[in-house]
This record gives C-alpha cells, structure tokens and sequence, in this order.
C-alpha cells in the first residue's frame, strides 16, 4: 500500500506519511494537507468488539476533522486499483475550491 499511496496516486499537494501520531492514536496512512487517513486492517478487525475498539480510537482524529477510509488487507492485495480510487475520490471530494462563488451568484433561473 506504501509503494502505491508514493508512486501510484501522487496528486497535487498530496503527500502521504506512514505510522503518524494523532493524539493516542497511530493512522497507518495520513495525507496531513487533505486530513485523510488510511487504515488497513487484518481479520482481526472484523469482530464486533473489534469494530467498536477501531470506532472508539478513530474518534479523536475524527474530532480533529480527519476522514477515515478503511481497507482489508485482502482489498489491497487483491484489488489495488479500486482501492487507490477511493483515496483519490475522497480527496477530489474534499478539496476545497480555490475561487468559490458568492452565495446564491452563478445559479442559473430559466
């Protein structure tokens, strides 16, 4: 996932770091300019107890405005590409426009 997040989706003003601290939790992935984490989980996370213990410690990055996405281990070695277009929609979605227009101006009335 390293090697893809570093030569495969390298967008503008995108640069992804491994293993960073956010509060008392460690994202596997974290691009710090789009405050998108990745996280990519084992079986080990499919439990329900496991499932609230990663909702539990997602929380504060999430109070801090970063978005989560998620992936099994299985998803990215068996489908990498589906996998490295959720990131690159999610931050498509999330950067903000550089000249956004006045409130209400550039709608169009029949």
């Amino acid at each position: 996932m390293w090697w893809h997040l570093r030569n495969r989706l390298p967008l503008s003003d995108t640069h992804f770091r491994r293993q960073v601290p956010i509060g008392s939790h460690i994202a596997d992935f974290c691009c710090l300019g789009t405050r998108l984490v990745i996280e990519v989980d084992g079986g080990q996370h499919t439990s329900d107890q496991a499932t609230a213990y990663d909702s539990r410690r997602t929380a504060y990055p999430a109070s801090q405005g970063f978005h989560a996405l998620h992936f099994t281990n299985a998803e990215v070695m068996l489908d990498i590409t589906s996998v490295l277009d959720i990131p690159h929609a999610a931050r498509v979605r999330t950067t903000p426009t550089p000249y956004p227009s006045p409130q209400g101006e550039g709608d169009l009335e029949a």
